[in-house]
C-alpha cells in the first residue's frame, strides 16, 4: 500500500516532472524488490522555511548492518553490498545533484527513511 500525505502545502517552483518521476519510480521499485519485501510505503511532503521536503518511508528490510557510513550507499560500487541501492547510484543521485537537491537516509527499527530536500 502506498500512502501520500501532501499536508496541504502549496509550493510553486519550476522543475522537470520526468526527473521527479524517475526518482520516485526508483525508490518504489527498490521497495518492492523481493529482497526488500516492503508491504507499505509512506510519502510525506512538507515545507521547511522555503524548501520543499519529501520524506519516504517503507517497512522493508532496511539497510544492511555492514554499512556503517550511510552516506556511502549513494556512491558507485556500494550498491554491490546492498541490493536495495544497486540501481540507485548512477541515475538518481545525478538527477538530484542536477536539481540542486539532496537526499539523506536514516535507519529505522523497521524499514528505511529517505529525506529529499528539493532545491528546485
Amino acid at each position: 500500500m502506498i500512502t501520500i500525505n501532501k499536508n496541504d502545502i502549496k509550493y510553486m517552483c519550476k522543475f522537470e516532472p520526468i526527473k521527479i518521476n524517475i526518482i520516485l519510480d526508483n525508490l518504489l521499485s527498490n521497495s518492492k524488490k523481493e529482497t526488500i519485501n516492503a508491504k507499505n510505503v509512506t510519502i510525506n511532503f512538507f515545507q521547511r522555511k522555503d524548501i520543499l521536503m519529501m520524506e519516504y518511508l517503507d517497512d522493508g528490510s532496511g539497510i544492511d548492518s555492514s554499512i556503517v557510513d550511510l552516506d556511502t550507499i549513494f556512491d558507485i560500487g556500494i550498491g554491490n553490498y546492498n541490493q536495495r541501492f544497486r540501481t540507485w547510484n548512477v541515475s538518481c543521485k545525478k538527477l538530484l545533484n542536477d536539481m540542486k537537491s539532496t537526499i539523506a537516509v536514516e535507519r529505522q527499527s523497521i524499514g528505511i527513511k529517505f529525506l529529499v530536500r528539493f532545491g528546485i
